[in-house]
């Protein structure tokens, strides 16, 4: 069964960093989303480059969910809580910028209870909580080559949801506090009611969260190094490393002393706990240019 490590191998054994086609029927504007989905979906799903004709029966083999426009997540392995999930971000330019994730906080896990999850989503298998990881990529405009790609353990970029969901309950209790204030229920930051003395006003306020891609978080981290060749980086915990299959880590071992590539065991940042760490395995990967 494929899983995020054979995704990482089969982009370093085929050197694979051109993207498919977007499906049809996608404009421009969007197109190099779609085909930047489409690309890491086949890694997901074990999917040889160019095999087009086997990729709707290989996306229903392995992946329970095919995400849904403008829900988390993009992907989900079947497998229900030892199912991983992958959300998709692609940039133009390179990889120290912020993700933006609009009315929802940063994650460290996605739990069939988390905001924005769709229906189909939450009822696709039994499950109750899956590892999350975010997968950042840069396409330059008007290219189908990845520049860089990014695919980190969500547990090493964002806190513990309760942290934000103290923050986000803070604040609706500061909005509601305020003298005059008819403050509604809401899922939002806050929705306030009557605002004007005709009493037909009404305000909503949202939250518009974001957190650093992987390329930023980690700029400073031993191992890390961006290039003007097509580069990877994978960064997981030690705990998701060992718990993935023996066959599956062999993979990527078997690239050790491969030109390009490195596997390094770091001390990536605790995002909840200041100053603590993480045992951490990055793996990195620049194509040559022959």
């Amino acid at each position: 069964m494929p899983d995020v490590l054979t995704a990482i191998a089969d982009i370093i054994h085929h050197r694979a960093f051109t993207m498919p086609a977007a499906p049809a029927g996608h404009t421009t504007v969007n197109s190099s989303g779609m085909a930047f989905e489409r690309y890491f979906k086949d890694r997901l799903a074990g999917l040889q480059p160019g095999d087009d004709l086997n990729r709707e029966q290989s996306y229903k083999r392995h992946l329970v969910y095919q995400g849904a426009p403008n829900n988390p997540p993009d992907a989900m392995y079947a497998g229900g809580d030892g199912g991983d999930a992958f959300e998709f971000k692609k940039f133009e330019g390179g990889p120290i910028r912020d993700i933006p994730l609009n009315s929802s906080w940063p994650k460290d896990r996605l739990t069939n209870d988390s905001y924005g999850l769709t229906d189909d989503c939450r009822d696709c298998e039994p499950w109750t909580t899956r590892d999350l990881f975010y997968v950042c990529g840069g396409v330059p405009a008007g290219s189908t080559m990845l520049s860089w790609i990014w695919i980190c353990d969500a547990k090493l970029m964002a806190a513990e949801s309760e942290i934000y969901a103290n923050l986000h309950r803070a604040i609706q209790s500061g909005i509601a506090a305020i003298p005059g204030v008819r403050f509604a229920p809401t899922v939002e930051l806050g929705k306030v009611r009557e605002l004007d003395p005709a009493k037909t006003t009404h305000l909503r306020i949202r939250g518009m969260w974001t957190i650093g891609t992987p390329g930023k978080i980690f700029r400073n981290l031993s191992g890390v190094k961006e290039s003007d060749s097509p580069t990877l980086h994978a960064l997981l915990r030690t705990e998701k490393w060992n718990a993935l299959p023996a066959a599956s880590r062999a993979r990527i071992e078997s690239f050790d002393g491969t030109n390009g590539f490195s596997r390094t065991a770091v001390s990536a940042p605790d995002p909840n706990r200041q100053g603590g760490t993480i045992p951490a395995i990055l793996i990195r990967y620049e194509k040559d240019r022959a």
